[in-house]
């Protein structure tokens, strides 16, 4: 069984400001910006073949993702962490905010349209 994979954002304190590593190692897919308005949400699909990366940029969210063998609904807050989506997995991201929320979203594979299909992901 596949699982989401949640991982702590390496952050570099200094007396300039802050660095944040988001991605570690090399996505060999596509690299988008995703922004929601407040009190919106985005995604509501699945990928059969295709797992996805999510980073938060700048706002409040969370990430909610079904278990495709149980359908059992997995939230995460996506401050301080990046989050792994397999294949399969039907997600979306919702602004929990007051702000624009800009999330990092890495594919794992080149995009392939016929690859995603739309799936309602209830709102938290």
């Amino acid at each position: 069984m596949s699982t989401l994979r949640i991982e702590p954002i390496a952050r570099h304190l200094d007396e300039r400001g802050e660095l944040l590593k988001l991605l570690p190692r090399a996505v060999p897919g596509e690299i988008y910006l995703v922004k929601a308005v407040a009190g919106a949400s985005r995604g509501h699909h699945v990928h059969q073949h295709c797992g996805e990366w999510f980073a938060l940029l700048s706002g409040q969210g969370l990430l909610r993702a079904i278990c495709p063998e149980t359908q059992a609904i997995q939230d995460v807050e996506l401050q301080g962490v990046r989050v792994y989506v397999p294949a399969g997995w039907p997600h979306a991201i919702f602004n929990t905010g007051e702000d624009p929320l800009w999330v990092l979203a890495m594919a794992d594979k080149p995009y392939d349209p016929s690859d995603s299909e739309p799936h309602p992901v209830p709102a938290p």
